[in-house]
């Protein structure tokens, strides 16, 4: 039978429901917009939280967390005797002259990319170029090393394109399908978990998984349990031991204290004995042994950079100082009050004023830009009662952003030129998004558009009305797109007020 979690009260597994609770209004005190929350102890899934409208079963992004899959179905080649960690990399790839390469490189092992101590300094591909680098194997063996690998710690998400090219020559199919028979079918995990994939074709290991919160619970809970599940060793008890140790330092190159405790393979050391599976923008799975807990989260916080810190020193203070080792006596009220909770739980929106006198004055106007970094050409609002909508020109063509104030509304984003399965290539089709907004002050509006799809990433826009003139200002947060939306503009109204779109 495939594996499942049990469901328990927080009480019965240790946990008082308070202690949940706390952490839970702690991450809303943050203004974070998570996607789930799901705290599980001794096997039983006590608490499962997801901001609505998002749901459980819908496929996710798991963005980094995707390398410690790809780290997993390394282990079971290795075990299977396919694969070694002394391997060298460049003798997985013949078409490239060891003879010519340099020695950092051509010495570059299997366990190197593992360890994220490969001979390079930065990640070897470029996206943000006019002409980006579409063949990342090749950008990694021309891209001349600066140090010798297996020594220094630095994070790069090339080595996990590696590994993951490595898989696909050896079984001549993705990790994914590595994985599929061996772990995700026996632990009753989602059927179609796919993976973005990289401009030259390759499952993308290092940011592409796409699975749900449910999923990344099973991968992580099944490490935490030495790879074994209801009796049946589905990955190398060693590989799996090693993976989550500490096999490097990596203090120099992380940016806060509750990363600094060492790396394993492609899988992160957090305090507590424990060990992490992270992903940008709080794709977490934090797993603590000792005291047989784990605590995943889903969101798109890349707007906060203090997010996944927060996040972890946040549990560190309400939920694992109440743990006890003993079932607690129930608590119906405290019980109540977290099930209340969990039934609130909303995708975070922009807050502020739902109403301002001099933007109802400007609905309908028509603005008109000069030449200016957004490439805007015209804007207009039109507000109504607690919603609006904003229409635009800019050099893609007209669009429209529907917003509510204090409240999410989804839509159809029709920017068509934003990467979807395929990186490096337009998906030409539009992204489900969500939009709110909220007066700052009477004079001042700030719209937050959040991409919810295959990517995932936040726009925030500032609009400025003054007199006749109107300013915006765009800043983003997300991978490789939203970029024409950075950058300032001012415009002027027209003198008429007709709302049709200006020709």
């Amino acid at each position: 039978m495939p594996f499942s979690f049990a469901q328990a009260t927080p009480e019965s597994a240790g946990i008082p429901s308070d202690a949940i609770l706390r952490y839970a209004d702690a991450l809303e005190d943050l203004a974070l917009s998570l996607h789930s929350l799901t705290v599980i102890r001794r096997g039983a899934v006590v608490f499962d939280g997801q901001y609505s409208p998002m749901t459980s079963g819908q496929p996710h992004r798991l963005y980094s967390c995707s390398k410690s899959f790809v780290s997993l179905a390394v282990g079971i080649l290795c075990g299977e005797g396919r694969l070694r960690l002394s391997d060298r990399v460049a003798d997985f790839f013949p078409e490239y002259d060891k003879a010519k390469m340099h020695p950092f490189l051509r010495e570059t092992t299997v366990e190197d990319l593992l360890r994220m101590t490969d001979c390079h300094d930065e990640t070897t591909y470029n996206m943000d170029k006019a002409e980006p680098d579409m063949d990342w194997v090749r950008t990694y063996f021309e891209t001349p090393p600066t140090h010798r690998a297996g020594t220094v710690f630095q994070y790069n998400t090339a080595c996990t394109v590696m590994l993951s090219v490595i898989v696909e020559r050896i079984t001549g199919a993705s990790f994914l399908e590595t994985l599929r028979p061996r772990v995700f079918e026996p632990m009753g995990m989602t059927k179609d978990i796919q993976c973005v994939r990289t401009p030259c074709g390759h499952a993308w290991g290092g940011s592409g998984v796409l699975a749900s919160a449910q999923d990344l619970a099973k991968m992580a809970y099944l490490c935490m349990r030495g790879g074994e599940i209801d009796g049946r060793q589905l990955l190398p008890r060693e590989y799996v031991r090693r993976a989550t140790s500490r096999q490097v330092d990596n203090a120099l190159f992380s940016d806060d204290a509750e990363h600094r405790a060492g790396y394993g393979y492609q899988i992160w050391r957090i305090r507590h004995n424990g060990f992490a599976f992270l992903g940008m923008g709080s794709q977490q799975a934090f797993c603590f042994p000792d005291e047989d807990l784990l605590v995943v989260l889903t969101g798109d916080t890349q707007d906060v950079p203090a997010a996944a810190q927060n996040e972890l020193t946040l549990l560190f203070s309400t939920i694992f100082p109440a743990l006890s080792k003993d079932p607690l006596p129930e608590d119906p009220e405290a019980l109540r009050r977290l099930a209340a909770r969990r039934e609130s739980l909303t995708l975070y929106a922009e807050t502020g004023g739902g109403y301002s006198p001099y933007g109802q004055r400007m609905s309908g106007r028509t603005f008109r830009f000069p030449e200016n970094a957004l490439g805007w050409k015209w804007a207009r609002f039109d507000f109504d009662g607690d919603e609006g909508a904003l229409a635009y020109e800019n050099a893609t063509g007209p669009h429209r952003v529907a917003f509510a104030y204090g409240r999410n509304v989804g839509q159809a984003f029709d920017e068509t030129s934003y990467y979807a399965m395929d990186i490096g290539h337009p998906a030409y089709r539009p992204l489900h998004a969500f939009a709110s907004a909220g007066w700052k002050d009477p004079h001042t509006l700030l719209l937050r558009l959040c991409i919810a799809d295959v990517c995932f990433g936040t726009l925030r826009l500032c609009f400025v009305f003054d007199g006749q003139e109107l300013t915006v200002a765009g800043r983003k947060n997300a991978e490789w797109f939203f970029r024409e939306y950075q950058g300032f503009a001012t415009g002027r109204a027209d003198h008429a007020t007709g709302r049709a779109d200006p020709a």
